[in-house]
C-alpha cells in the first residue's frame, strides 16, 4: 500500500504543475524468482501471469497483499512487485494496458508492460537532422 500511496503523490505533484507536461512514468522490479535458499531457482509462471492481469485490471487488489504473500507467490526476489505499484498508483484509473511482453530465460522472469492514459496525447517524433546508417 504505501508503494501505491506514493505512485499517487508523484501524480499529485505532477498534476499540480502549471505547465503542459510530457510525463513517462517507469517502474522497475523483477516478477517471480529466488536466487538463493531452499527455493532457489524457483519461478510460477502462473503468478507472474495473473500480476500482469492485476496490475492492470485490477492493482488496488495487489495493494492489500503482505510481503509474505508476495515470496510465496513469486520468490524472495519476487517481492520486488511492489515496486510496479508504485507506477501503477501514479496513473489514473482509467489506465489502459496496451502492450506486454513476457520472458523467462533462465533465473529470473522479466516483463514489460506499456500503459497509456485514456486522452494522452501520441509521442512527438524527433526531428532527424538527416539519415545515416548504422554499424
Amino acid at each position: 500500500m504505501r508503494c501505491w500511496k506514493l505512485g499517487q503523490a508523484v501524480r499529485r505533484a505532477v498534476l499540480s504543475f502549471p505547465e503542459d507536461l510530457d510525463v513517462v512514468i517507469v517502474g522497475t522490479g523483477g516478477l517471480s524468482h529466488q536466487m538463493n535458499g531452499e527455493r532457489g531457482g524457483f519461478n510460477n509462471e502462473k503468478w507472474d501471469m495473473k500480476f500482469l492481469d492485476l496490475i492492470a485490471r485490477d492493482p488496488k487488489k495487489l495493494t492489500a497483499m503482505r510481503h509474505a504473500d508476495y515470496i510465496r507467490l513469486g520468490g524472495t526476489e519476487g517481492a520486488e512487485e511492489i515496486m510496479w505499484l508504485a507506477m501503477r498508483g501514479a496513473l489514473s484509473p482509467r489506465t489502459k494496458k496496451i502492450h506486454q511482453n513476457y520472458y523467462l530465460p533462465m533465473t529470473t522472469a522479466m516483463a514489460v508492460a506499456v500503459f497509456e492514459e485514456p486522452g494522452a496525447k501520441p509521442a512527438k517524433k524527433a526531428k532527424r537532422a538527416g539519415a545515416r546508417a548504422a554499424a
